[in-house]
């Protein structure tokens, strides 16, 4: 260069090129990208901010209705029918592991419904205790849910 006896490196910080870390990801970033895997994938943000004294809020919305998730608008019955046939043929190309080996990764429970006119009319709303996995704090939450 023209009065410099060596060309002079910039720093990467002024040059504007970014660079990509490849270093590898720790818990708390893998932890961020399932969570946003599972925003893109599963949760439906119209049925999660849906209140019970809600304009919209439908009887079938509620846990107690007899039609409580069979009609649905939002398009949970075709998520649940692709889970389903995914988790078929998850079942029959792992049909040779053992059934505890499958559990680990996917189960399916139904529920069958009851009717409980006793529980309908005590039905005082839902209680939501958010808590860490820490065996403490898991003790606490069940006192407050046996109140």
């Amino acid at each position: 260069g023209i009065g410099y006896d060596s060309i002079p490196k910039k720093e990467s910080s002024e040059t504007g090129i970014i660079t990509l870390d490849e270093s590898p990801m720790d818990d708390e970033e893998r932890e961020m990208m399932a969570l946003e895997n599972w925003m893109d994938e599963v949760f439906n943000e119209e049925s999660e901010n849906l209140m019970f004294d809600d304009e919209n809020f439908e009887p079938r919305d509620n846990v107690f209705d007899e039609d409580y998730g069979s009609s649905s608008t939002d398009g949970t019955s075709a998520v649940e029918e692709k889970f389903m046939k995914e988790f078929e043929a998850f079942e029959r190309e792992f049909s040779e592991e053992s059934q505890e080996w499958r559990d680990q990764f996917a189960t399916v429970e139904r529920y069958e419904y009851k009717d409980d006119p006793e529980g309908q009319k005590e039905f005082r709303g839902h209680l939501v205790v958010a808590c860490p996995p820490e065996d403490d704090d898991l003790k606490l939450a069940e006192k407050i849910t046996e109140r």
